[in-house]
């Protein structure tokens, strides 16, 4: 009689903490096998992700979702980035909402997309993005955006420390009025995201203080926020640059190696 080997045992599979709660997120994008990185993230995160290959108004209106991530940095978007443009911006959507471009993009159309939801450079490290996608989109939960059951259940979520008083605050030409999240650059109105909003709210309220990069990142994203530090010198040279501020000669926001920013004297 021939001897009979038993099949090997299949390996278990690795088994992760148990998604508790779940959020729904919308992600448009034309090439999804780009994004695979990302979504396997936001999968891994508990998130349920709706996928879209092309933009069209009813995905923001039809579905009841947490959040969305529009992705416009192939051409093959353009069509879709110009139907988002044709609609009215309503303030808990873009609230709620990321949009992936790259480095070709033009100011012009950076400040028209603005008005839609927050930009973010694509492709850019997972740690950074999902760190965003935390502080816009998952900043609600009440497990502290990630919906898993760990140890650290219990733990409560640092909401953004910098608030808005009704006071306005100036510095040399810049008026900063928390009441209407205005601010003006000599006397003219400049359109900021809510990141560089609330980024230059906090140098203002330092009254030249330097802000480590973590202060800046804890202050304004909490201490869940796991992105690099890297993520604050992004957008700190996105509000240079729309200040009009020299990094080598700086007018507003002074650089302290190898610690972090402070406010010009």
């Amino acid at each position: 009689m021939n001897d009979v080997t038993a099949p090997a045992a299949e390996a278990p599979f690795a088994q992760g903490a148990v998604c508790v709660q779940t959020s729904r997120i919308v992600v448009v994008t034309p090439f999804p096998e780009r994004l695979q990185p990302l979504i396997a993230a936001l999968s891994a995160s508990c998130y349920d992700v709706l996928l879209f290959h092309r933009f069209e108004a009813s995905v923001l209106s039809d579905f009841p979702v947490d959040g969305f991530i529009l992705d416009f940095t192939a051409p093959e978007a353009a069509e879709g980035m110009m139907k988002l443009q044709a609609m009215a911006p309503d303030a808990n959507r873009t609230a709620r909402t990321l949009m992936l471009v790259n480095g070709e993009l033009n100011e012009e159309a950076s400040r028209s997309l603005a008005a839609w939801g927050e930009l973010n450079l694509w492709p850019s490290g997972i740690d950074e993005m999902m760190g965003q996608v935390l502080r816009r989109i998952g900043a609600g939960r009440s497990d502290g955006g990630d919906g898993r059951e760990q140890q650290r259940k219990g733990t409560v979520t640092v909401n953004p420390a910098t608030v808005a008083t009704e006071s306005v605050r100036i510095f040399k030409d810049i008026e900063l009025d928390p009441k209407k999240m205005a601010v003006y650059l000599q006397g003219k109105r400049i359109d900021l995201t809510k990141t560089e909003y609330e980024l230059l709210l906090l140098f203002l309220e330092s009254e030249g203080a330097v802000l480590s990069r973590e202060d800046v990142m804890v202050r304004l994203w909490g201490d869940q926020f796991f992105g690099g530090s890297n993520v604050v010198d992004v957008h700190v040279k996105s509000l240079r640059k729309k200040l009009g501020d020299s990094p080598s000669s700086p007018t507003y926001i002074v650089t302290v190696r190898g610690v972090g920013y402070r406010l010009a004297d």
